[in-house]
């Protein structure tokens, strides 16, 4: 199946958004993430952006899919388990009305701590499909 322009767009797009956030991450563009998150978190997330976009671009090569696919589930897990075990508890809002702010930060981490196995569920699955699927 052949690009079109908007696929074209929509992976420069996201490959300029991740390399915006990569620069800021780097500090060559001066600016401090919210609530102490860590470079190396604005590092992945800017990563993820770039990935999605090659991953737009190598769409019929399922080899490099699958690949690309464990490296950014790879890095939504190390995104997700630092949400889950070090964010601090200033990030998270919103929640269950008329609980107290405790308990919704703690239903906040038990939830990120979900998404880092479902993420890193789909780690494994992918690297078992780069590993097996194409010999």
């Amino acid at each position: 199946m052949k690009l079109d322009n908007n696929d074209i767009m929509l992976a420069l797009i996201a490959i300029a958004c991740g390399g915006f956030i990569l620069l800021i991450a780097s500090g060559v563009i001066d600016a401090e993430p919210a609530n102490g998150t860590p470079y190396w978190v604005l590092a992945l997330a800017g990563m993820a952006f770039v990935i999605a976009g090659f991953m737009i671009f190598l769409r019929n090569h399922s080899r490099a899919l699958d690949l690309l696919a464990a490296v950014l589930l790879a890095g939504f897990t190390l995104i997700a388990g630092w949400v889950t075990f070090y964010s601090s508890s200033e990030g998270f809002s919103g929640g269950i009305p008329f609980l107290p702010r405790d308990t919704n930060v703690s239903l906040g981490r038990v939830m990120f701590g979900l998404g880092t196995l479902m993420c890193f569920a789909g780690f494994l699955y992918a690297l078992k499909r780069f590993f097996g699927s194409h010999k």
